[in-house]
């Protein structure tokens, strides 16, 4: 057995790349709404219970699953929405009916965590430009 490491071998290098971002929601049609206008997205496609937005240059495809169970519990895993103005931001996606969980001051830094109307968290972070 060689010791030299075969760089084409399906053990080494990432697994997989980033290609698609779900959200589970309760109710399509509202959620559509508010995701829509937090992200600027257009619906791409709708099939069963599943709307696609339209991809963005160099991201991934976000789309929203309809599901039958509430959220329970703290998601592990979130979005960082980069906004111009994070006081700004948060009144608008309370507009859409999100709400504010908590405010972070962490390094310097000031964002607000805030969840969509199926609990959903999210972060509204400062763009640094």
């Amino acid at each position: 057995m060689s010791s030299t490491k075969n760089s084409d071998s399906p053990n080494e290098g990432p697994i997989g790349a980033l290609a698609l971002i779900g959200i589970d929601v309760e109710d399509l049609d509202r959620s559509d709404r508010f995701w829509s206008a937090v992200l600027g997205l257009k619906e791409a496609e709708r099939d069963g219970p599943y709307i696609f937005y339209e991809k963005q240059k160099g991201g991934p495809i976000i789309y929203l699953q309809k599901v039958p169970e509430k959220k329970t519990s703290k998601t592990r895993v979130h979005l960082d929405i980069d906004v111009t103005d994070v006081d700004v931001a948060l009144k608008r996606v309370e507009a859409l009916g999100g709400r504010k969980l908590a405010v972070v001051e962490e390094s310097g830094l000031r964002w607000v965590v805030v969840a969509d109307l199926d609990g959903n968290e999210f972060c509204l972070v400062p763009n640094p430009a």
